[in-house]
């Protein structure tokens, strides 16, 4: 589905962006750029290289280019995950990633009734400060790719994501 496609609602967007690893270290990928206030109703990434054992500690954060960053996860173990593995982001940002494995079938569902799966809302620095959605990682971080998909709709009139 490409940005802006969706069946029976034209507000909905749908944005995907490849991350590779190819050494140099921990560090950062800026993933998506928000403008305005927009509803993040999931996010998940999907393994296509195989994650070398050295892409460590994978985590997602809002990121502004000129402060902090706010946490979107905590860290999750990702060294070694294989082809068709999925990190996903179902609860809020004081839990990690979840990691299945493709090394068996799995099936991913939130199963806390208590706690729907629930949307995230983000918004840009209000002062027009470049705010970013971003992949941190550690390790040397030699080999791998994910592909993260975003599904998401705006919340304010100049509410947008885009991948980067």
């Amino acid at each position: 589905m490409a940005h802006g496609d969706s069946v029976g609602d034209l507000f909905v967007h749908h944005d995907e962006f490849l991350q590779t690893f190819a050494g140099g270290g921990g560090g950062s990928t800026q993933l998506y750029r928000v403008y305005g206030l927009c509803e993040i109703d999931y996010m998940y990434g999907e393994v296509e290289t195989l994650l070398n054992a050295d892409v460590d500690n994978l985590s997602l954060d809002l990121f502004p280019a000129a402060g902090a960053l706010v946490p979107l996860t905590t860290l999750v173990d990702s060294a070694s995950a294989p082809v068709g593995s999925m990190f996903v982001k179902l609860k809020d940002a004081t839990n990690a990633l979840v990691l299945k494995s493709s090394v068996v079938p799995f099936v991913l569902e939130n199963t806390d009734w208590k706690e729907p799966w629930e949307s995230t809302i983000v918004g840009e620095q209000g002062d027009g400060t470049a705010t970013y959605i971003r992949s941190t990682y550690s390790g040397v971080a030699t080999n791998g790719a994910i592909r993260w998909h975003l599904q998401w709709h705006h919340l304010s009139d100049a509410g947008r994501i885009l991948a980067q």
